[in-house]
């Protein structure tokens, strides 16, 4: 008798190609732990986990890992499933949409009933239906409220208990903090030690002098130019005329007393000589360069703009809209003007053209192909820029898909809501197709190998 395989069954060289993602992955500083420490190979495997690499793999990683393995049903199943803990777990959450994140988890649960095995199915995954209206009840507070229950026959006054102790350890040390003097640990990647010389930022790792050539100069200083707040008055008047340098320096002469410091020097220009680093650390984010081999990837930036669009060559209705870049680090700069330092990156952009593409929620970039477009403006202010990383699909592609994460010590940050996480678009029920229920074809694969069981 012949038994074919289920529709969530994943192949022996599917898993070894399935745990090859997993260990080549490499997030940003801070992110996770080296989860390649815990994927073996042959056999193709993985434990010994921590809690964190368990919530990182399970709200990020395992839709991307997934991503052209099983069949379009169990993998929609699992990714809705991943995307509805990736937003539930987010600093910043709105009530109204978890309603909606009820609804939509109940109709997940149906497709996992629908695509996976009985033998899954468990009291701890009926929980997750009850998460969401727990945090639009109780709020984030809800889990604190919990980790405070020690006895279960009474977990009312275990948590009266446990709210007074925080709230008498919580006044001793804003009493201690006013009274004794205690040094706080400085965050790994907090801008301290700020030079006063550097306007933004701070660099790491030892310096290298560079010179700029007259061509990269008038760029790299054009750009500032363009993108400093003191000189924008000036771009308003002139915006024309301020491509050539010449002006703004003829316009704000250097031993003027009507100007501030800063722009005067802004107006004179920049030395040819700059410093090279190969690592920045500015907003909580540690930027590397793509040429730095480590265990983290920290070379990926995205930048967005409000720019002018149309949907093809053809059309003449332009449009106002936000653009996405995503390029890779290739050069940190910092150009001398000398009284102080601007720092920039020297990125190699994707953006348009068949660099880009959108597949099944994901955005897939391709930095193999040559943009010969941004060879003119390949520099940009580190505090434009937000970090992302890129997962390689794997050695024979040229695509990566875009991943997002929060910076180091986010939740301390005041403007926490940058950082939120972008949640994984998901299809419509309506696309996972329209088998019937009598036939239980769905529910296994015809592209792999099943078991022969002798009678």
């Amino acid at each position: 008798m012949y038994l074919p395989p289920v529709a969530y069954w994943l192949s022996k060289e599917e898993k070894k190609r399935f745990c090859k993602r997993l260990s080549e992955f490499k997030g940003p500083d801070g992110y996770c732990a080296n989860i390649a420490n815990c994927v073996s190979l042959d056999p193709p495997l993985i434990g010994g986990l921590k809690f964190h690499a368990h919530h990182v793999l399970l709200q990020n990683l395992l839709p991307v890992a997934l991503r052209g393995f099983l069949p379009k049903g169990p993998r929609t199943a699992v990714t809705r499933l991943c995307n509805f803990f990736s937003r539930l777990c987010q600093r910043v959450i709105d009530p109204e949409k978890l309603i909606t994140m009820e609804s939509e988890l109940v109709e997940t649960m149906c497709q996992m009933e629908r695509f996976f095995s009985p033998s899954h199915f468990d009291i701890m995954f009926h929980l997750p239906i009850h998460l969401a209206r727990e945090a639009r009840l109780g709020g984030p507070y809800m889990k604190t409220l919990k980790s405070y229950v020690k006895n279960f026959a009474r977990p009312e006054a275990c948590m009266a208990e446990g709210y007074l102790a925080a709230e008498c350890i919580a006044f001793c040390l804003e009493f201690l903090k006013t009274s004794v003097p205690v040094l706080e640990s400085a965050n790994r990647n907090e801008d301290v030690d700020l030079d006063e010389h550097i306007l933004e930022g701070r660099p790491i790792h030892k310096a290298a002098e560079v010179t700029l050539s007259d061509k990269e100069l008038d760029i790299a200083h054009r750009y500032v130019l363009m993108n400093t707040a003191v000189v924008n008055p000036y771009v308003e008047m002139h915006l024309e005329d301020l491509q050539d340098k010449d002006w703004l320096k003829e316009k704000i002469p250097i031993n003027s007393k009507e100007h501030s410091t800063k722009l005067r020097w802004l107006a004179f220009g920049p030395r040819h000589n700059a410093q090279n680093y190969n690592g920045y650390s500015i907003n909580g984010h540690r930027f590397h360069t793509e040429c730095l081999k480590r265990k983290t990837q920290n070379s990926g930036v995205a930048y967005e703009a409000f720019s002018m669009c149309r949907s093809s060559v053809k059309d003449t209705n332009h449009v106002s809209d936000v653009v996405s870049y995503f390029g890779v680090i290739q050069e940190i700069i910092l150009l001398d003007y000398h009284m102080f330092q601007v720092p920039l990156f020297k990125c190699k952009w994707a953006n348009k053209g068949n660099v880009l593409k959108e597949e099944d929620g994901f955005m897939l970039v391709n930095f193999s192909v040559n943009q010969a477009a941004f060879l003119q403006y390949p520099y940009i202010m580190p505090s434009q820029v937000k970090q992302v990383f890129y997962s390689k699909e794997n050695d024979s592609s040229n695509w990566s898909v875009v991943m997002r994460a929060p910076p180091r010590g986010y939740h301390e940050l005041e403007t926490e809501e940058e950082f939120v996480v972008a949640p994984i678009s998901i299809e419509d029920n309506d696309d996972l197709g329209n088998e019937s229920s009598d036939d239980d074809s769905f529910c296994v694969r015809a592209d792999c190998d099943g078991v022969l069981v002798l009678e």
